[in-house]
């Protein structure tokens, strides 16, 4: 007790302890280098965000660079004084407590120090390969998939960085831990401690002076800019402040468990649920084509004098084309499950790694279709053990998955009893061969005489395009050149980057019609063919590459076409439709009411949502953490997370999505940024809460209300 009473009297004085009394003084050089690899990281932050400022926000430049100076300068001498204390309080215990004590403060300075140093390093890597510093979110993304794929993509795209990166870290970890341990008494880069204090005092004083000026004004300008520039300051400014901002939302997300949903709106888990008895009448077979990448402007697209999907063009005329079809999602883990399950895929804050045991209910198109004497299968070229999505899509309902985790396609054509088995993984798939897979497994099924549904899922148009079809040259100049990664490109070639992705999707064309003619030729007419991507492929429009990014259309929105005689008419159907609406859609024309488990909805029905009422939802965690949703139809709103950016486009007039209305029309962003609030909490809040997953089916995604927008 006398130790402790004596280390609690020694903290309240360190305060009045005369300058040097605790601190053996550094050398002056010492203290001056430290200052100079303050002043060009501090610099570097500072130019960076205001960089971001000016290349988002219009106008409130000065005023953004007076902030985040003042903001940016009060929070490394916070760090520095907290050194300071910190450092006096080791140099205490190690003279006045117990040596060895003094030995573990030291450890624990350099331990501190080392990992701030790592977060920073990385950080400004990350922010220079991808645009956004180091959060938790990434770091989750990384450790889950680094095994999945993550490694080989990061060794071919980022090579050179990498092993730069690799041996850089250790070492300068390595010296930044001895130089902290050896100094951890000296940490006194601000001087004397009496000065450190005033230093803190005054920039604490005009902080808070600033932040008053921005809580008390209340004009509308004021109070936007205040949203931008406490958002700019959150997640722009430092990556040590963004990386501990990400780590507290992260355990915040406890908050969702007290929140209460309206349980009036919710299906209960224990209504029993049943088909009519007139459903299925007829068993048609069923094919979803999922083709990776897919953009939404390629239906009836002509280059070079080309047609660049022929055969999706004819599936187009024969039946429904969504001409608005939008992913939930602009990456393959949140979407590719959100399909055959008609789900939303947000359910946390931060990424999704989905894992056998989840207790959440789901219940795929497999699982509908199963109990009516179908066979089951996905046939895939992609990783679907990608984030886990393999646990999410297998289910005892489906017979056969066919994946390229880790069995090479070799295995599989070698040995065809494979085919007929249970769950088989392989690895690099080219599409060619997933197209072979699904021909032998549906012959198999038609000489059974046996309905059947397949996912066929292909790949060859993700980064880098790699066609599978020999001399797959229709559209030139084409080629990724070496150095070229996934999310980034020199743009001067973008246009040479786009031919080698539509040389990819001709060859999938190619091969999406040889399967339709081996269907027709084996006389199995009656089936039903949905193609979709899982999302779209942006070539720098909006300044972006690739995909995984903010919900912008030529990566959210993408194909959708139903096809099926008796089924589906010809029509070009404009109403805005999500693919978690598809598995709907499509059960709804076999007689079969929607699962209480599906937040999708028939978008054919009459009874569908007015159009001025209509709401469809995005949520996105790759490159960026971001929601968003479209509205009656030509109101797209979103979020970045992130960054705290907020977007709001006119499609109906900005096709193209260049002119941000977040400002000159912020009654309608207020408006939509609260309907994705509802949306937000009702998922996390369902998700995160046992008393609400375990006795009810999810929410349904909610709509506007009665009035619309303004």
């Amino acid at each position: 007790m006398s130790l402790v009473a004596s280390f609690g009297s020694r903290i309240l004085s360190l305060s009045r302890r005369k300058d040097g009394e605790l601190i053996d003084k550094g050398p002056g050089l010492e203290r001056l280098a430290g200052f100079a690899a303050l002043f060009f990281l501090f610099a570097g932050e500072l130019g960076c965000s205001l960089w971001d400022w000016q290349r988002v926000n219009r106008g409130g430049f000065f005023l953004a660079a007076l902030y985040s100076f003042t903001f940016l300068a009060f929070f490394w001498i916070s760090l520095l004084v907290a050194a300071e204390r910190f450092s006096r309080l080791v140099a205490w215990l190690e003279r006045k407590a117990n040596p060895l004590t003094g030995l573990a403060g030291k450890t624990l300075a350099a331990v501190l120090v080392s990992l701030v140093w790592n977060i920073v390093v990385v950080s400004l890597v990350m922010r220079y390969a991808l645009g956004c510093y180091l959060n938790l979110s990434l770091l989750r993304f990384a450790c889950v998939n680094m095994s999945h794929g993550l490694l080989e993509h990061m060794v071919g795209s980022q090579r050179w960085m990498l092993v730069a990166l690799l041996i850089f870290l250790p070492v300068s970890t390595l010296g930044v831990f001895y130089k902290t341990f050896r100094t951890a008494t000296q940490l006194d880069l601000l001087g004397s401690p009496r000065f450190g204090r005033q230093f803190f005092y005054s920039w604490l004083v005009l902080f808070v002076g600033f932040t008053l000026s921005l809580v008390v004004i209340n004009r509308a300008e004021a109070k936007a800019f205040r949203v931008r520039i406490v958002n700019h300051l959150s997640f722009k400014l430092d990556p040590l402040l963004n990386f501990s901002l990400s780590c507290y939302d992260f355990y915040r997300q406890s908050r969702y468990e007290n929140t209460l949903l309206e349980e009036s709106g919710l299906t209960p888990r224990s209504v029993a649920f049943s088909q009519p008895s007139t459903a299925m009448a007829q068993k048609p077979n069923i094919v979803f084509f999922q083709i990776e990448s897919f953009r939404g402007d390629l239906i009836g697209q002509v280059r070079q004098g080309i047609e660049v999907v022929p055969n999706l063009n004819r599936l187009a005329r024969k039946g429904t084309w969504f001409t608005k079809a939008y992913s939930a999602a602009t990456h393959t883990s949140l979407s590719n499950p959100s399909i055959p399950s008609s789900l939303y895929p947000l359910r946390k804050d931060l990424l999704v790694a989905y894992k056998a045991d989840d207790p959440w209910p789901k219940t795929l198109i497999y699982d509908v279709l199963k109990p009516y004497g179908y066979a089951t299968a996905y046939i895939a070229s992609d990783i679907e053990s990608w984030c886990g999505m393999d646990n999410f899509l297998t289910t005892p309902a489906l017979d056969l998955m066919i994946d390229a985790t880790s069995r090479k396609r070799q295995e599989v054509r070698d040995h065809p009893e494979l085919v007929q088995g249970d769950r088989v993984t392989v690895v690099l798939v080219p599409d060619r061969l997933t197209a072979e897979s699904a021909i032998t497994w549906m012959d198999s099924r038609i000489k059974e005489k046996r309905p059947f549904f397949i996912t066929v899922s292909l790949s060859d148009s993700h980064f880098p395009y790699r066609s599978s079809i020999t001399d797959a040259n229709w559209f030139q100049p084409a080629g990724v050149p070496a150095g070229c990664t996934f999310n980034e490109y020199p743009r001067a070639i973008k246009e040479q980057v786009r031919n080698t992705y539509l040389n990819a999707i001709h060859g999938i064309d190619i091969l999406i019609g040889q399967m339709i003619d081996f269907l027709h030729q084996s006389g199995a007419d009656d089936t039903i063919f949905v193609v979709f991507g899982d999302h779209g492929e942006s070539f720098y429009e909006n300044d972006l590459p690739s995909h995984a990014n903010l919900p912008y259309d030529p990566s959210a929105r993408t194909c959708l076409i139903m096809c099926g005689k008796n089924y589906f008419e010809p029509r070009t159907e404009d109403y805005p439709t999500s693919l978690i609406d598809a598995v709907p859609t499509v059960l709804a024309r076999l007689g079969l009411r929607p699962h209480p488990n599906f937040q999708g909805i028939d978008v054919l029905s009459p009874n569908r949502p007015p159009l001025e009422r209509r709401c469809i939802y995005f949520h996105v965690d790759g490159l960026v953490n971001a929601d968003g949703l479209l509205a009656a139809g030509h109101w797209k709103y979103f979020e970045d997370n992130g960054k705290g950016d907020r977007y709001l486009y006119d499609l109906a007039r900005d096709v193209t999505e260049e002119n941000n209305l977040v400002e000159s029309q912020s009654e309608i962003a207020e408006l939509l940024s609260s309907q994705l609030n509802v949306w937000r909490t009702a998922q996390l809040t369902y998700y995160r809460s046992a008393r609400y997953y375990t006795r009810f089916f999810p929410p349904p995604p909610q709509m506007l209300n009665d009035k619309g927008l303004p």
